[in-house]
């Protein structure tokens, strides 16, 4: 899962650089998509993260809406 080569811009967009993140993304024919991954942070406890999201299918913005949920719930737990 370290090395999953989809979902790009979901939650490995959304880590600071430096992090590992071991991920699996899910798309659904009619707009959803999600991303559920370990972020490894360099120093510290692992931190699980789970990201769902609704839209047109073809809405460009799916992916960017997971990366900007995944930096907000790092900055909420003091990691931004």
């Amino acid at each position: 899962m370290f090395d999953s080569p989809t979902g790009m811009g979901r939650i490995k967009a959304g880590v600071p650089t430096g992090w590992r993140v071991a991920h699996k993304t899910g798309t659904g024919g009619y707009g959803p998509v999600n991303d559920i991954g370990v972020l490894y942070p360099p120093t510290g406890a692992p931190i699980v993260v789970t990201a769902y999201y609704h839209a047109a299918r073809d809405d460009d913005a799916n992916e960017a809406v997971i990366a900007e949920a995944t930096r907000m719930a790092l900055k909420a737990l003091g990691h931004g």
